[in-house]
């Protein structure tokens, strides 16, 4: 019996290696020959016995195959998406696509870990995944504040190895949002510029310092503002303050310090009329209890402030809860909110005890929840009594006079926040001045126009943290004579 050998390009054809007799060989090395990328071969033996008969056999087509597989996108976690963070430090996600092979077929994927900063020129670390392309990498032990990057190469079924695909970047971040309090604030006005429509300048920020941004209408109701600070960008909408006006602010925490560029754009806003106050604070952290700061602003309206921050990854989203305990949310539930203040309208009875609570989560998807201090609702006005006024020459023309006041002012609930004093013809009171738990005070006035006043403490209008309440002062009959005999003109209580 006898074998032959052929080496051909398609079936029935020896164009490549003619039929060769071997023998009763059962293996055949071929000479060095010149084969075609990209071209299929087929290889056949045909058996012969001793009586003339034959069988042929042919092999599956095979190809050459001398380039490498096509490179695809790799992603940092199995979902085939990218993360920015990841607060776990014993596994991380791969997935990748895209990666083919015209020559032959990929026969396997191999992926490695590595840190942000280390070389990708060696081959070490790879591990084979066969024809996974999503793996979840466990057993590992990531370092908190570190980045890592996952690179995948292709391998195809002639063995060459495709170019490296890296991934995106992923951070670690092992700990959830803290709180703190400002151990040191700076109040400043800037200088701006409004260029086409848009508001911009510049602050320079010290190390572990942030700042809050407070801008304030008087006198038109605003649309939303659109605040760029550096590369990060928000939407912010204006609430509005009894005795304020329309008011809103943001908190930034730079991720470096130095200069910081800001501009704001509306379409709805005269940013000539825009007050816009930096107060930067010098941050002392780890401060839980005073991370939320919760205020009346009246009868119906309370503030929430978050003074809450994540150096690692940033915080991604704020809810706001309102309960009659701590971290209850008999109130409110969940709210949302897109910067470090909420302005709340809601009608709460006079005398609740109210808790504000604060669900945070960090870009990582770790969340902390915080509490606020217990604050008591004030729906009543300040009590003001025992009023007693006259008036007192304090010149030797009559053109200075006094006017000295007394009383008694007291609030349970709240305290006394602030005292407004104001003089007026009749019911018509002109606000002067606000006296802040002052010392006695003295301001002089042309008593054909106003008179001198001294006040002590708090005035004749009083203000606590919720409402203010009015109480006129009352010249007598005869102090009023006196006065204008004396002086002999016309004074505001002389209609």
């Amino acid at each position: 019996m006898n074998c032959f050998s052929v080496f051909k390009t398609y079936i029935l054809a020896d164009d490549i290696f003619r039929k060769k007799n071997i023998g009763l060989q059962n293996e055949f090395c071929f000479q060095p020959i010149h084969l075609a990328v990209g071209v299929d071969y087929i290889f056949s033996v045909t058996a012969q016995d001793e009586a003339g008969m034959s069988t042929t056999l042919e092999s599956l087509p095979f190809r050459i195959d001398g380039v490498p597989p096509t490179t695809g996108s790799v992603f940092n976690t199995n979902k085939f998406k990218d993360k920015l963070y990841t607060s776990s430090s014993t596994s991380l996600g791969a997935s990748w696509n895209g990666f083919q092979d015209d020559g032959s077929y990929v026969r396997t994927y191999e992926y490695r870990l590595r840190d942000l900063h280390e070389s990708t020129i060696t081959d070490n670390g790879f591990i084979a995944s066969g024809f996974q392309d999503a793996i979840l990498i466990e057993n590992i032990n990531l370092t908190h504040g570190k980045s890592y990057l996952i690179d995948v190469r292709a391998i195809d079924a002639a063995g060459n190895i495709g170019q490296v695909a890296t991934s995106r970047a992923i951070a670690v971040d092992l700990s959830p949002p803290v709180g703190f309090q400002c151990q040191e604030t700076i109040h400043e006005h800037v200088n701006m510029s409004v260029q086409s429509g848009s508001l911009n300048f510049d602050l320079s920020v010290e190390p572990n310092v942030s700042f809050v941004l407070h801008f304030t209408l008087f006198d038109e109701h605003p649309k939303a503002i659109d605040l760029k600070i550096n590369s990060d960008s928000v939407v912010l909408n204006f609430n509005f303050v009894v005795g304020i006006g329309f008011r809103t602010e943001y908190q930034y925490f730079p991720l470096s310090p130095g200069p910081q560029k800001v501009s704001l754009t509306s379409k709805g806003i005269n940013f000539e009329k825009l007050n816009t106050e930096i107060i930067y604070c010098k941050m002392l952290v780890e401060n839980e209890s005073d991370a939320i700061q919760l205020k009346q602003l009246g009868s119906s309206s309370l503030q929430v402030t978050t003074q809450i921050f994540d150096l690692e990854s940033g915080i991604n989203v704020i809810s706001i809860s309102l309960g009659t305990t701590p971290f209850g949310q008999q109130i409110l539930s969940d709210q949302h909110i897109f910067s470090n203040f909420k302005i709340i309208d809601m009608n709460i009875p006079h005398n609740t005890t109210v808790f504000a609570s604060v669900k945070v989560t960090n870009g990582a998807g770790l969340e902390k929840v915080f509490s606020s201090q217990a604050l008591v609702v004030d729906n009543t006005a300040p009590v003001v009594d025992h009023l007693s006024v006259h008036l007192e020459d304090n010149s030797n023309n009559g053109t200075d006079v006094r006017l000295i006041g007394s009383f008694k002012v007291t609030d349970r609930e709240s305290g006394i926040q602030a005292c407004y004093f104001a003089i007026g013809n009749y019911s018509v009171m002109i606000l002067i001045t606000a006296i802040l738990k002052a010392p006695i005070q003295t301001m002089l006035f042309n008593a054909s126009k106003y008179i001198l006043f001294v006040m002590s403490y708090e005035s004749l209008l009083v203000s606590n943290c919720v409402e203010r309440k009015k109480l006129k002062g009352v010249i007598t009959p005869f102090e009023k004579a006196k006065f204008l005999k004396k002086n002999q003109k016309t004074t505001p209580f002389s209609r």
